[in-house]
């Protein structure tokens, strides 16, 4: 069996070869997947990154829907969509 050396652009390769499979296999396992309760963060940054003071002036005026389990707050994404749907300006 013959040895070789590995030079550090061998390794800088290998980790491009790497890296790019583990994105196709986590792409993978995320398509058709999408959480259906989503926590505040989350809802902020599909609203366009609104501060979260917009947000909670959004459930005081029922702009939004949510559950609240404990002190988490949680939305459905559906009714995110709605909102960004209704939200449409012709």
């Amino acid at each position: 069996m013959s040895e070789k050396i590995m030079t550090v652009s061998d390794f800088l390769e290998f980790e491009k070869k790497l890296i790019g499979k583990i994105e196709v296999l986590i792409n993978k396992s995320n398509d058709g997947f999408k959480k259906r309760w989503l926590k505040s963060k989350d809802v902020r940054k599909v609203l366009g990154n609104i501060s979260p003071g917009k947000l909670q002036e959004m459930r005081v005026k029922g702009d939004v829907s949510f559950s609240k389990i404990g002190g988490m707050l949680l939305y459905d994404y559906d009714e995110i969509v709605k909102v960004l749907e209704n939200s449409k300006v012709q």
